[in-house]
């Protein structure tokens, strides 16, 4: 089995290689942070020049046509240099989002914009600092028309177009958003607030205003779980990377017994003081933080993933040392569904929380030893927490 890139594939994103270091690569992405500015404009025109921006549109749509493997590739070079652009939001996100759910009408009208460069798309998900689940979502949906507030939204200062996950009749619903509307406001979230003071002076023809710069410092909070993932009925330790030994600490989390349960579940609100805190969580948990020094106040989060933890690496070299891929605590999770995919997204193996250990993955597939190489797996527990993914790295 051939597990490598294509040629086609190898050139394309040679080719992505050298246009970002021409163009400057991390340099970009410094320059327009010290400017606060909201991206490389100048950067994103020759992207969408290039037809990048329509490399998973059809080409019925004047896009490429080209597939998600493609995509992988200008997207790891995009990281690679942190190319300051609204790829990430535009294309990954958005266009994917018309593809997969927009009527042919929509279609026709969006996607050949999207691959010109005349729309940018971008998505909202977040409302407030909890994780977005369809249980607290609150902006909705009613007689066709939105109603709320949505925040973090990536690189909403230059998009034209949005894609809005809201709560509907049905459930879970997504909308299309066009920003030019007079009735949606864009606020940047940037922690300068300016003041502009007008003075008016009867006796003169003109007015004068005076404007003031307010500039709030985030404090780098950092929270870190130690160990995280852990095993149910460990301990956990949250602290700080940084130490602010003067300042204000509050922790609050909520303790969910028994998830599963249709009559019960017990919900426990819990908070903590100090730079760091220590829990034995029963399930997958946020904890946030809050830090003041007396003036001003900082907010962070971490979640804590309770459940199987699995190793990072084995070596299947026939030494009976670490020859299969360990999962601790994986049988607590009978019904858990277990799978290993290599770079290119296809799956090389599954299994159950329950078989698992009757049939470890020995860094097979299909009876054939695979290359030295990074892997990556997913954990669904199917408890209605969240998934679990990571990568795992055959050495030998």
């Amino acid at each position: 089995m051939n597990l490598d890139f294509s040629d086609d594939q190898r050139y394309l994103q040679d080719e992505a290689r050298k246009f970002f270091d021409k163009e400057g690569g991390l340099s970009n992405a410094r320059n327009v942070m010290d400017n606060a500015q909201e991206a490389d404009q100048d950067l994103w025109k020759k992207i969408v020049e290039l037809g990048w921006t329509g490399i998973r549109v059809p080409e019925a749509y004047e896009g490429l046509g080209l597939g998600h493997l493609e995509l992988c590739v200008i997207a790891e070079e995009l990281g690679r240099s942190l190319a300051p652009v609204p790829f990430s939001s535009s294309v990954y996100f958005f266009t994917e989002a018309l593809i997969k759910f927009a009527s042919e009408d929509i279609k026709l009208d969006l996607l050949p914009k999207l691959v010109s460069g005349e729309v940018v798309g971008t998505y909202a998900i977040a409302e407030d600092m909890h994780q977005a689940t369809e249980s607290n979502l609150n902006v909705a949906v009613a007689s066709d028309k939105l109603r709320g507030t949505k925040i973090a939204v990536p690189d909403a200062g230059m998009a034209s177009h949005m894609v809005v996950v809201v709560k509907s009749s049905t459930g879970t619903d997504l909308r299309l958003v066009d920003l030019a509307d007079a009735s949606i406001t864009v606020t940047p979230q940037d922690f300068i607030t300016i003041y502009t003071l007008s003075i008016t002076d009867p006796a003169c023809s003109t007015s004068y205003e005076v404007e003031a710069k307010y500039t709030v410092t985030q404090s780098d909070i950092n929270p870190v779980a130690t160990p995280d993932p852990l095993v149910l009925g460990d301990q956990v330790t949250i602290e700080s990377s940084y130490s602010y030994d003067s300042y204000q600490w509050g922790w609050n989390w909520i303790d969910v017994v028994d998830i599963n349960s249709s009559t019960y579940p017990g919900y426990y609100q819990n908070s903590a003081d100090g730079m760091s805190m220590t829990d034995y969580p029963e399930s997958s948990t946020w904890y946030y933080v809050e830090v003041t020094d007396g003036a001003c106040k900082s907010l962070d989060s971490v979640y804590v993933v309770v459940g199987p933890v699995p190793y990072d690496a084995i070596s299947p070299n026939g030494d009976g040392l670490n020859d299969e891929w360990e999962i601790l605590d994986i049988s607590s999770y009978p019904t858990a569904e277990v799978q290993i995919f290599n770079r290119w997204g296809s799956l090389i193996f599954s299994s159950t929380g329950e078989n698992y250990n009757n049939n470890k993955w020995n860094g097979e597939h299909e009876g054939k030893l695979l290359p030295v190489g990074t892997y990556y797996y997913t954990i669904n527990l199917k408890d209605g927490s969240e998934l679990q993914t990571g990568a795992v790295t055959i050495v030998r």
